[in-house]
This record gives C-alpha cells, structure tokens and sequence, in this order.
C-alpha cells in the first residue's frame, strides 16, 4: 500500500498518535506516555485530530466519486442501454412477386412472460429493408452418402436414403431447390447459412463461406457475399440523423457475413428457373428409387466447400432461402391475462403473417403443420425466427472490460491519475458486487431466448420447447389461439432489452458528433480495447514461442466492396516472428488459426478478425 493511501486511512486515533509523536520530535523531548500527557494538550490532540479526520473523509469521499463517475461512464453500455432486438426472420410467401417492406410490414411476437414479475411484453419486428421473398424452399440436401430431407411431423432433419458405394466428394453439398417463381437474374437469389448456436465451426463458417463456388450442371454460379436490398441504400451521413435507418444498416450488416447471393451464370441466365434433370451420379450411387422419391421438378445446386475448412461443419449446417434481417421497432408493456395473440390492424398495402413452423434454438424445426384453409387474397405470409433477439453480454467479461477501460483512463486524465493502485482495486471490487446484483436482480438464462412472432391464429396446431431458467427442457406447450406458460417456463425477458446491435461499440446518444464518429469508425473508441486483444492474443501463444512473437494489432477501416456497402471496420492481428527458418511455416500457421478462433470466439461478431504472421527480417 503507498504512503499516500495508507495517510488517508487513518482513524482518530490514530491520527491523534501520529500528532504525538509529530510533536515530540520538533519539540526534542523525550516520549511520554500517551496517559501522561497534559489534560489540555490532550484535549487539543484529540480536536485537531477530528478535524484532520473529518478533512480525510472528504478526500476519500471525494476520490470515490470520482471513481464512481469513472463507472458510470465507462461501463459496458450492453449493461445499462436498452437495445432493439435483432433477428433473422424466414418467410414462405403464398404468391409470386413477394417483397417485404421497411414500415408497412409489422412482425407481431408473442407476449414474452418473466417467471418472476409474471408481466408479459409484446415486440414488434419489422424487416430492416425490402426484400425479394420467393415461392419456394431447399426441399432436399445431399451429402456424402445420405439424402436428407425434412421430416413433417417433427421438423427435424430426417435421413431418407443412404447409399451402400463410394461417397459422393466430401466437400460437396447438394441442394434441391423447389422454385414455383423465376428468380431475377440480376437481383440473384440469397440463401442464408448458419451453425447450432456455440458451435466450434462457426467462425470457420463465416470466413470459408464467401469462398465457397456454387454449381448448376456444368456452369459456376457468379456469388456476392451479403443479401442485397430492392434499393441502394444511400449516403452513410444522411442515415446518421435517422437513428432508425443508422439501426437497419448496423442490423443489416451484422448478418451479411451468414448471407450469399446466387446469380445465374451469364451463359445460362435462366439456370435457376428451368429443374435440372437429376444428375447421373446419384442415380448410380442411389439407384432409380431415388427418382421417384425426389420427382424431377427440382433445380440441383452444387455447393464446393473451400479445402482450407473443416468438411464435418457440413453435416451440421442449416441452409435455407426467403430469410431476412429484421429490428424490432415497438415495445408494450402488457399484463399476463392479456396472453391472447396479436391480430395486427390491415389494410390494403400490409401485409399479413402468420405462423405455421416454428424453428428453436438449435435450428431445428419443432414443429410443421400445412396451412389446411385457402390463403385470403390478400398477401399472406408464414415465417419463423432463425435467432434469438436477446444477447447478454458476460459480467467476468464485462469486469474485464472495465478494468481495461479504468487503466486506460489513468494513463490520459489527471483527475483518475490519482487514484491508487489499493483504490482502484477497491472500486472495481464494487462494480464486481453491482455486476453480481445486476444479475441476480434480472434472473438471465445461460443462452438467449427464442421469440415466436404471432400475427393471427396459425391454421395448425403449434407446439414449442420451451426451456427453464437453468437450462432444461420444461415440456411443449400448445400455441394455438393463446399462449400459456406453466410454473417454471421462461421466455424472454420482460425488463429490458441489450442487444448490441450490430455488435459495434458505437455510441448511442443523440449527438450528431458521436453518432458520426461511430460510423466513421473512430479508432479512439475503447471497447474492446487494444489491451484485452493483446490479453486473448498473448493467452492463446504457447508459452515457449511468446518470446519470439511482437504483436501489431489495430483496426483498420475501408470501404465495402460492393456499393453502398459503406465503410467496413476489421480487427487486424499481425505476429511479427523473430528468428526460426522456413521448417516451422506449419507450427504458426497452426499458432494464427488457433489465435484467429479464440479472437473470432472472444468478440462474438463485434468485429471481423483478420490474424496473419511474418518473419522479421
């Protein structure tokens, strides 16, 4: 403990013995026992040292505050900020020519109910641009060996062939496409692939995907990474004053890395509109039965996975088409007995949803049921979430970050630069117990929540897992014309809302200044800060070659490569190796791919990494 820190925790007493001692040395006396001394000049000790001790309180009251302004303004906003919700939606239009719409288009959810406050929430997600939506689906996926299909009466993937020869490339996916509706050969058709949440490949997903080649027949597919919208968006300084449009372009850019356009090839612009033949090599792997379970009105695309990834990803991945960003615009608060679903108000140019599947955490389908009643004539569509709208951000993580920030500040302000080393300590003990009552108080589970979006009674009868604060699977529960949790079930959280959107650190404040630099990608911005990267990359180096390693690491900031994509921020990692020769290009290649997964794991998407090495010279 420093000298200074030690003077200002002092009690009377103490102080009064310091005051003692102070005065025999100046006055060159010999030391008298503290019972000994003159009533007066011991009545005076005792007053000065009240004083001196009343002067020392304000000091630390003082440094407190200052500590607990250092707080408020450098924690985590993901902890204190409500957030929209973001979701990736996916609709089944019942007619051709389907486009969603930015305002028009309401997404009603469910009322989300808290075991504990028992008050139930409706959310209202919108879709973050207009999109083309098509009649259609990936009806049959092969891989391998195995023809799989999806089974109607649970919703799960279900095994329909398996071959008893040779395995078809281990690195091919073939999708069966079931289209009833030409596709735009310049607008492409956007198929949208993701992973069981917290799977170990899905960094390798993200990265690989936008090299992965698409094939009709004998034709390459041209591909364009992301989903584009019916109109360029325009000029980022004209959405900066519109916080909606600023949220649907940082929603929308969010999930561009899960998203690639197919465009048929220039040759063969009618490819996906015309069903292919099935292709010979099935026929002889799993004989002519195979024909007649698939039928022939199907357009087979051949998806090559890069050789560079992991090829058991591919028995994991979700494929599916009609999927879109949505935000969630409108938050009710409503009681518990007004458990009913929400019909939503209709009009000429709105158009309706409705539910008829229902897709859980896993990517699974819970449950399928065909719409038995004849659509209205007006545009009718069925939908489903793809993601949970809720994220929580980690409180050890959220510590970290805190202490990262204060060291931070330290280095750059005068008025926190007086803080002690025994202080600050003391002060982040205190926001560990607010980061502990924080979540006792809100009772989060482990992993987000799945919303169900309900505009109308679905035709079908709709169950759902619904699953209990520590983890486990309550039972399903019926969904059909009212929704009812039993004790114990949890779904959502009915105080508030923090998702970072976009996974940015961007501020949120009104000022035109902050918002601006956000966008602009402002490289002074502290979360996650350059010491908590340097941290990660440092933990995931063996120890016997962290010697050899200097690390470079910064964000770097270009434009998008497609227009109107804006500018792009990436978390850029360079290991500058000392010494070694060519023998040991293998061990860091296998020490980058390690940090890059720990790196991608870490930031949970708030940037994408980019991690490479070179020998120094």
């Amino acid at each position: 403990m420093d000298r200074t820190a030690k003077y200002l925790r002092r009690d009377p007493s103490h102080i009064k013995e310091d005051m003692r001692r102070t005065a025999e040395l100046l006055w060159g006396v010999e030391s008298v026992s503290p019972d000994r001394l003159d009533p007066v000049i011991d009545l005076l000790f005792g007053a000065f040292a009240q004083e001196v001790f009343a002067v020392q309180q304000d000091v630390m009251e003082h440094k407190k505050r200052l500590l607990e302004m250092a707080v408020q303004a450098l924690l985590p906003a993901e902890l204190t900020m409500p957030y929209p919700a973001h979701a990736v939606l996916h609709g089944r239009p019942l007619d051709a020519q389907t486009w969603t719409h930015r305002t028009r288009t309401t997404l009603s959810a469910s009322h989300a109910m808290d075991v504990h406050d028992r008050v139930g929430k409706n959310f209202s997600f919108t879709p973050s641009d207009e999109f083309r939506l098509h009649v259609g689906g990936i009806k049959y996926v092969l891989l391998a060996d195995k023809l799989y299909g999806p089974d109607v009466r649970t919703g799960m993937r279900r095994t329909l062939a398996t071959a008893e020869g040779a395995p078809l490339h281990a690195l091919d996916v073939w999708l069966g496409l079931e289209l009833k509706e030409p596709v735009d050969p310049v607008a492409g058709l956007p198929l949208f692939f993701t992973l069981p949440p917290g799977d170990p490949d899905e960094p390798g997903l993200l990265t690989h995907l936008p090299r992965c080649t698409f094939h009709i027949g004998e034709e390459v597919c041209t591909t364009v990474p992301g989903i584009r919208p019916r109109k360029e968006r325009g000029p980022i300084f004209e959405r900066i004053a519109d916080p909606v449009r600023s949220l649907e372009s940082e929603v929308l850019a969010y999930y561009q890395h899960k998203f690639i356009t197919i465009v048929p090839p220039r040759k063969a612009p009618k490819a996906l509109q015309v069903p292919t033949a099935l292709p010979e090599r099935f026929r002889a792997l799993f004989g002519q039965e195979i024909e007649e379970e698939v039928g022939a009105e199907l357009v087979w695309l051949r998806m090559r996975w890069p050789s560079s990834a992991n090829g058991g990803a591919l028995t994991r991945i979700n494929a599916a088409i009609n999927c879109f960003p949505a935000i969630e615009r409108q938050l009710q608060e409503r009681s518990a007995g007004h458990s009913g679903l929400v019909s939503l108000p209709h009009g000429e140019d709105v158009q309706f949803w409705a539910v008829d599947e229902v897709v859980d955490m896993a990517g699974r389908t819970v449950a399928h049921e065909r719409r038995t009643a004849n659509p209205p004539d007006r545009r009718t569509m069925t939908y489903a979430v793809r993601r949970g709208g809720m994220e929580r951000i980690d409180e050890r993580e959220a510590y970290e970050r805190l202490l990262d920030l204060l060291h931070t500040v330290r280095n750059d302000h005068a008025a926190f630069a007086a803080l002690s080393e025994t202080e600050l300590a003391e002060g982040l003990s205190r926001v560990r117990e607010w980061l502990e009552e924080y979540r006792n108080r809100h009772k989060r589970p482990p992993f987000p929540p799945t919303y169900l979006l309900f505009s109308e009674p679905p035709a079908g009868n709709v169950h759902v897992d619904y699953w209990t604060t520590n983890g486990a699977m309550a039972h399903r529960i019926p969904a059909y014309k009212g929704l009812r949790l039993d004790a114990g079930a949890y779904l959502g959280d009915a105080r508030t809302m923090t998702v970072p959107c976009a996974g940015e650190d961007t501020p949120r404040s009104a000022s035109l200044g902050e918002r601006l630099r956000g966008v602009l990608g402002d490289g002074g911005q502290a979360m996650p800060t350059m010491h908590a990267v340097r941290t990660i990359c440092l933990s995931a180096i063996p120890d016997h070659l962290q010697h050899r390693v200097e690390l470079e690491i910064g964000r770097k900031i270009q434009l998008g490569p497609g227009e109107g994509d804006g500018f792009q921020r990436t978390l850029a990692v360079l290991l500058r190796v000392t010494g070694g020769d060519d023998a040991e290009d293998r061990q860091w290649n296998g020490v980058v791919e390690h940090v890059r997964n720990v790196l991608s794991r870490r930031m949970q998407g708030l940037l994408p990494v980019h991690v490479r090495y070179e020998t120094a010279a």
